[in-house]
């Protein structure tokens, strides 16, 4: 438990005993109306002072009519938050900031996000087969083959770290139900950090199978998370400057219908 304030349990009742109106109002007295923070005597006020749940007793969802956030405005970074959770506080500069369990802070919505930057693709050992139709090239990954795509990509310079990288692709199929599934495995070279050769710092993607559109050859889109929410790979910062070697693969879904993806249609956003 967080502290030795945590209400625990209440007091219990016994039959044909004396009423304890004292054990009666600590039971029920704080919970009419409004919930205030207040000490154990319930004579004042203490701010600051008490939580709603803990790192280890969250609450899983809360539900209000409206969703007024006074927050106090923080003078220094709070402590950094255990493994995937992220912090989110107002410091005294007015701004709204984020940090990751890796304690990296970064200021929300202070660059990196949005925009993205399209994805070269290259074959090696095992590609897809390469199609021309539909008046362009694309890739045909065929179910159960292991075929691989591969693409290297640059973190930009206006990058905050923190924040999560995704792989964003469109595919099409001739059928109409089912799922496919497209996976990344997203290796990180960090800038002045590791040989071109490492694969110390693995990330591979958590995202869905895709249920197939509706009319057949229809545009699917899929997304590969290419990092955890923080930002992270395998525990580590992915920071402005490093590099991420990418592999694109077909995972097992539920169709066995080729899928095709078209070469220009895969675009990396970090957000």
């Amino acid at each position: 438990m967080p502290s030795t304030a945590t209400i625990t349990a209440f007091y219990t009742f016994a039959p044909l005993t004396s009423i304890r109106s004292s054990e009666v109002n600590n039971n029920f007295g704080l919970f009419r109306g409004h919930l205030l923070p207040i000490d154990a005597s319930a004579t004042s006020f203490s701010n600051y002072s008490y939580d709603l749940g803990a790192d280890e007793y969250a609450w899983r969802n809360v539900y209000a009519k409206a969703e007024y956030l006074f927050e106090h405005t923080a003078g220094s970074e709070p402590t950094t938050p255990s493994a995937g959770k992220m912090a989110l506080y107002f410091k005294q500069d007015g701004s709204l900031y984020k940090k990751n369990s890796a304690g990296v802070e970064a200021a929300v919505g202070s660059g990196g996000g949005g925009g993205g930057s399209s994805v070269k693709w290259i074959e090696d050992v095992n590609p897809p087969v390469a199609v021309f139709e539909y008046n362009a090239q694309a890739y045909v990954f065929t179910d159960g083959l292991s075929q691989s795509l591969f693409a290297q990509v640059r973190v930009p310079s206006s990058f905050v770290a923190g924040s999560q990288i995704n792989l964003l692709g469109l595919f099409y199929a001739s059928g109409t139900s089912s799922t496919v599934l497209f996976r990344t495995e997203a290796t990180l070279i960090r800038e002045l950090n590791e040989a071109i050769s490492s694969v110390a710092n693995v990330y591979t993607s958590t995202a869905a199978a895709v249920t197939l559109a509706t009319t057949a050859n229809r545009l699917n889109p899929f997304t590969c998370d290419l990092t955890d929410a923080s930002g992270l790979v395998n525990g580590a910062t992915v920071t402005a400057g490093d590099l991420l070697l990418v592999k694109l693969t077909r995972a097992t879904g539920t169709s066995t219908l080729d899928a095709t993806i078209p070469i220009d249609s895969s675009e990396v956003t970090f957000t």
